[in-house]
């Protein structure tokens, strides 16, 4: 008989690194959509561990400002961010506990340095390395120095690779949380000059849209 594989859905509701409002309504808009009675009607077994959000005191902001470092400084919106990856490391790192597949629904991708974080370490405890496949347009690769809009939304794979230092790096209990080797991205089409040179010195593997359309997945 087939195992029936159990997920464990979190979702990220905070839109608060991008630009665009709304972003922190998808996870419930999904869930209204029907996602999880759709998942068990293909074998799936959810278990649904809520939303995290960027919410956070007076006195978590003011503690996260005084550890942040002067570069995490510069990015907007460093404390919300911050305080819902911490959120999102901790139920991902639940989710993997309790051997359950976790599923992350955002919200923005500044979500992937709680998520990835947690992976990382859980894989880490077994003596195993993990790797990244980023489908996406934009390579994230900025840092708050490179970057002109300053949001983080722009930035997860920089944090993750551990070029950016300061409070975010003592979320993983390894850092960097990824090496470059390890990363491949996929359907790349919007890329800023410097991404392009920070892609070129690191031995990622890219592959454009053009190189999709032209040879296929």
């Amino acid at each position: 008989m087939k195992e029936t594989r159990i997920y464990s859905l979190i979702g990220y509701a905070s839109g608060i690194s991008g630009r665009v409002p709304g972003a922190n309504d998808a996870p419930d808009a999904l869930r209204n959509l029907g996602l999880i009675s759709r998942l068990e009607a293909v074998g799936a077994e959810i278990r649904d561990l809520g939303n995290v959000s960027s919410v956070l005191s007076d006195d978590e902001r003011q503690a996260i400002e005084r550890q942040a470092s002067a570069e995490e400084r510069a990015a907007k919106n460093f404390a919300d961010v911050f305080i819902s990856c911490k959120r999102l490391y901790e139920k991902t790192s639940e989710a993997l506990a309790d051997e359950t597949i976790p599923i992350i629904l955002g919200g923005a991708h500044s979500c992937s340095i709680g998520s990835v974080s947690a992976v990382a370490d859980h894989y880490a405890a077994r003596g195993e390395s993990i790797g990244l496949v980023w489908v996406d347009t934009h390579a994230d690769l900025h840092t708050p120095q490179s970057s002109q809009s300053k949001n983080m939304h722009g930035m997860p794979i920089s944090f993750l690779l551990g070029r950016v230092k300061g409070a975010m790096q003592q979320l993983s209990q390894h850092f960097p949380v990824l090496r470059p080797e390890h990363i491949a991205y996929i359907g790349l089409r919007d890329v800023d000059a410097a991404e392009r040179e920070t892609l070129q010195s690191l031995p990622i593997q890219a592959y454009t849209m053009k190189e999709i359309d032209r040879y296929g997945v």
